[in-house]
């Protein structure tokens, strides 16, 4: 998965400092590739040494590994995985080209969530989920379907235990 993605998914449960960093990268990546530590310290109004260790929690041995993450990212941003078509529908798209796409997105959608999250992370969430009491739900747009769709598969699990 691109280091710009993880960076999006991390961003909230970041500390402040490393939120500001990434921020920048996520917003000027190409930027980002033309400053040094010392540089990207001051864009951001943090320590050179800082930055250094923002690369060193992300994995990397040091900042330019970090850079050459975000030069791989953004050479890699406009290919799609193979075989896999994805992108906005259009109205004149057939419907093979339309259901590919939809499959693309769903697959990179399941591929970049499985990249950014542990197995542990993953069993602590649905644990989470079945010992809750109640679940909320808020979606607006196309994202109530998924919240409708969420309810209606816990409804089912719910009845199926329940013995309904």
């Amino acid at each position: 998965m691109s280091i710009l993605k993880i960076l999006g998914a991390k961003l909230e449960s970041m500390t402040q400092a490393d939120r500001e960093i990434a921020q920048f990268i996520i917003e000027n990546p190409e930027r980002m590739l033309n400053l040094s530590s010392a540089q990207l310290a001051e864009e951001t109004g943090r320590s050179q040494s800082s930055v250094v260790k923002f690369s060193q929690k992300l994995g990397y041995e040091g900042y330019q590994q970090l850079k050459l993450a975000v030069n791989k990212a953004k050479a890699q941003e406009f290919h799609a995985p193979a075989g896999v078509i994805h992108g906005s529908i259009d109205a004149s798209d057939s419907y093979m080209t339309i259901l590919q796409k939809l499959i693309g997105s769903k697959l990179l959608s399941m591929r970049e969530t499985a990249a950014v999250n542990t197995e542990e992370t993953i069993d602590l969430a649905i644990d989470s989920l079945l010992s809750a009491r109640r679940i909320q739900l808020a979606g607006v747009g196309a994202s109530s379907l998924g919240a409708r769709g969420f309810f209606l598969q816990a409804s089912q699990a719910w009845a199926h235990r329940a013995g309904r």
